[in-house]
């Protein structure tokens, strides 16, 4: 299963919105030649990414506003958005590269080379809408795969036969209430839990030997010194009189990042499961977002993380079935996340929960990759390295999948099941 590169790189001398584009696969010989693309935005397409981004309460297409943006109104920005980019950079020989690779390989996996000006567009909505008549998104009938053009050298991924991730549940008390992760323990897939889910603990946990990150909990934007920053929100334990409790404690990307970067120095996957943790904003560094710091300042190869605001259960299913496809069809990372999009947005047991935005957030996780080999478990005719299994020190495994309910239920006498319909979004 080859992947797909197209690289859209500025023409600076062109001007401004101008861009040249090359594709690449294996089983080719050499990129095609440099297409032209000048990209200005329509009014339209501005508008519609606006709103998917922001969620705004009302129909994205003929202005009638209700409630809640329903799933179809979504679908059908996420359509017209998707095949406007591809019609707009798939172009020249590109596109001839782009329809020999379709006739070659199944699924499509599609990895886009972007500059940072482009990053704020929700490209995990890319679709064929000039080939493929019945066109499909390619990151649910595949994968679509992120670049970060200014991070640097590719880091080398060997497939290993068995992993250990650094796991943290941050459900401070003075946020809203999240969901619960069970992680699959399994002989191949192991968990260190850091619980409470402090940012010393978090630090302590580094210095153990591990080759995956998995943060689920709340994320922001936080202003400092009048620049923005991502930030990921930990606990805090704080005395009172005979009992303790845990408020938030939060960190920007920047600390975040220089505190696995001095420690860590294998290759790590990780899952940034918070609200805009792959948040990016015209005119400011992508180092200034949780994604962007893990790229730029760690050795990190591949980061999963969220673009906009996430709902807890999207969130959850998405790592859920990542890690069980993982484990049980032993497909690359890329493909995994693919089947755990398409899990999300078919998935009938949120319709029945009235989880309404779970459903709508397929395309809100982004896979940004420093790597070319996404088979991070082994395929059944590979030769993986095996990592011997030590004890973790003071390491704790997750044994309920049961939603953490936060004391604000029982206070107002809000039944639990009314509570779960009313959490908000990871914040």
């Amino acid at each position: 299963m080859s992947i797909f590169h197209l690289s859209i790189n500025p023409d600076v001398a062109a001007g401004p919105g101008c861009f040249t584009v090359l594709a690449e696969y294996q089983g080719v010989q050499g990129p095609s030649l440099p297409a032209p693309v000048k990209f200005v935005p329509s009014s339209k397409l501005t508008t519609l990414v606006r709103r998917l981004h922001s969620r705004d309460n009302i129909n994205i297409l003929n202005n009638i506003p209700p409630r809640f943006m329903s799933y179809w109104d979504q679908e059908d920005a996420c359509t017209l958005i998707g095949e406007e980019l591809f019609k707009t950079f798939f172009v020249g020989q590109a596109l001839d590269r782009y329809k020999q690779y379709r006739m070659e390989n199944s699924p499509p996996r599609i990895a886009l080379h972007l500059p940072p000006e482009l990053y704020t567009y929700p490209w995990e909505v890319l679709r064929d809408g000039i080939t493929d008549n019945h066109g499909q998104f390619f990151s649910t009938l595949g994968s679509l795969i992120r670049y970060d053009e200014e991070v640097g050298d590719e880091v080398l991924v060997q497939t290993l036969e068995n992993l250990d991730f650094l796991f943290l549940l941050s459900t401070p008390q003075d946020k809203s209430g999240i969901g619960s992760v069970e992680p699959i323990d399994k002989e191949v897939l192991k968990f260190l839990k850091v619980k409470p889910a402090t940012y010393e603990g978090f630090l302590t946990g580094l210095q153990q030997r591990h080759q995956g990150l998995v943060f689920y909990g709340h994320g922001e934007i936080k202003e400092e010194g009048g620049v923005l920053n991502g930030a990921l929100i930990f606990e805090r334990e704080e005395q009172r009189f005979i009992s303790k409790r845990f408020l938030s404690d939060t960190r920007p990307a920047y600390t975040i990042g220089n505190a696995i970067g001095r420690v860590v120095t294998q290759p790590l996957t990780a899952f940034i499961l918070a609200c805009e943790s792959a948040w990016v904003d015209t005119g400011v560094g992508f180092d200034r977002s949780i994604a962007g710091a893990l790229l730029k300042r760690t050795n990190m190869a591949f980061v999963i993380a969220a673009q906009t605001p996430i709902d807890f259960l999207a969130g959850q299913e998405i790592f859920e079935v990542t890690l069980k496809t993982l484990i049980e069809k032993r497909l690359p990372l890329d493909l995994a996340l693919g089947v755990a999009r398409e899990a999300v947005r078919e998935n009938l047991e949120l319709d029945l929960k009235r989880q309404v935005f779970a459903k709508l957030d397929w395309w809100v996780p982004v896979l940004y990759a420093r790597a070319k080999n996404f088979h991070i478990l082994p395929g059944p005719d590979e030769r993986p390295v095996r990592i011997p299994q030590e004890p973790l020190a003071g390491s704790q495994l997750l044994a309920t999948k049961e939603p953490i309910e936060r004391p604000l239920a029982e206070v107002v006498g809000v039944s639990k099941a009314i509570w779960r319909k009313v959490k908000g979004f990871l914040s």
